[in-house]
Order: structure tokens, then sequence, then C-alpha cells
């Protein structure tokens, strides 16, 4: 897995590349993902954080020129819950804009703290990055144990023998839009999956995960982006 990932729209590429070089000078690794025609950006947020342990999220003036929906900003600002207790994972820049001009689009997203390139330039920018993966890295040696035990208890109540509370679990943990990213990362196509509404997905995803003797790589996921749920 990665340390990073970067998203952010074209005319924010000179500022992401002198970004990913001090980073990557520096040994963080980083995948640049570019924001595009047709892109959810909720979708694309979701599944960077499926390949790294930060995304982050350039905020200008250009990104906001962008026709997202208020509601899917809004999302955003939350995208990471359930991860990690300890601090988020959603990284945002704010490239040559406030506060202020973010709150105007989204207040959920003004309330997360961000990073200004406007004070310190890039590099300070970088500094906070790496200051992030540094304080990650030692979390992720000193509950090593920890979570390899979680991952141990997940998998036995989670199991064939409780399928009810596997779809329990889908469908009051997970939004409609996080099932059918869930689905894209198993490489299932969602609207072949029957039934209309999210309980009914849920329990048609267990089925065809169990029928191909697949049900473990469904747990494992549901463990993965929900680890904070076996206590």
């Amino acid at each position: 897995m990665k340390d990073a990932t970067i998203l952010y729209v074209a005319d924010d590429k000179e500022f992401v590349e002198l970004l990913v070089n001090i980073l990557e000078n520096n040994d963080v690794s980083i995948v640049q993902t570019r924001l595009g025609l047709g892109d959810s950006l909720f979708a694309r947020l979701k599944v960077s954080l499926t390949q790294a342990n930060f995304a982050v999220l350039v905020l200008s003036r250009a990104f906001f020129e962008r026709p997202w929906p208020s509601f899917e900003l809004d999302e955003v600002a939350t995208i990471d819950r359930g991860y990690n207790n300890e601090g988020g994972r959603l990284l945002p820049i704010w490239h040559n804009i406030t506060q202020q001009d973010i709150s105007f689009r989204s207040s959920a997203l003004a309330r997360r703290i961000g990073v200004s390139s406007r004070f310190g330039g890039t590099e300070f920018v970088a500094q906070e990055i790496m200051s992030e993966v540094k304080v990650n890295a030692s979390n992720s040696h000193r509950n090593y144990i920890q979570q390899y035990e979680i991952k141990s208890r997940t998998t036995t109540q989670l199991s064939e023998k409780n399928l009810p509370d596997l779809q329990k679990v889908l469908v009051e943990y997970f939004t409609a839009s996080e099932l059918e990213i869930m689905s894209f990362q198993l490489q299932i196509d969602y609207e072949d999956l029957s039934g209309a509404t999210k309980s009914e997905k849920a329990i048609s995803l267990i089925a065809y995960m169990r029928r191909r003797g697949r049900l473990d790589e469904l747990i494992q996921l549901v463990y993965q982006q929900r680890p904070n749920l076996i206590a």
C-alpha cells in the first residue's frame, strides 16, 4: 500500500508535480489521481483509501469551478469515518484558497483542518504530509499484533455460520454507494446483483460470494474498511 494518493484537477498539475517531487525525494510513496470528466469525487476518494494510507485532496479555485454536487462535497468530509479512531485519512490542501472560500461550497468540508499552500509554500505542505505519514507508520508498528487479533475475531464472528450478522453489518455500516464500490473492488458488476434496495443488494452480494467460495474475501474487505466494528 502506498503512503498517499494525491487527487487534483488538471489546472493544479504543476503544483502537484512539485509537491510529489519533494515527497518522493523524502521516501514517501505517492499515487497521482487526476480528477476528470465524468468522475465521482466520492467514489474516486473511496477507491484511493483502499490503495493508500492517506488521500490528499487539493482544494483550489479550479477544483471548485467543477460542478461538484453540494451533497457529494459534504459526503467527502466524512469519507474516512470508521477507518481510524486516532485521526483522519483525508488530508485537505488549501491551494491558494481560504477556509472561508471553501465554506461557501461546503461547510462540512471547511470544518476539516487543512494545510494552506499560501503560508510556507509547497515545502511546508510537503512537511505536513510527511509528518502524518511518519505518525501513521509509528502507529502501524505499535498496533500490528492488536490488528491481527481483531482480524482473527472478525473472521470468526462474520463467518458463513453467521451470515445474518454479515448482512446486518453491510446494511447498517455501509451506504449504497460504498456497497457499489466494494462490489467493484471484488470485480463484481453491482448492476448484476439482484434487488433494488440496499438490503436486497447486500443479500445478493453475500449469496454471490458464498456460491463462488469467496466469502472470506468479502469478510476481509469489511474488516479493512470498518476495523473499529470489532472491539
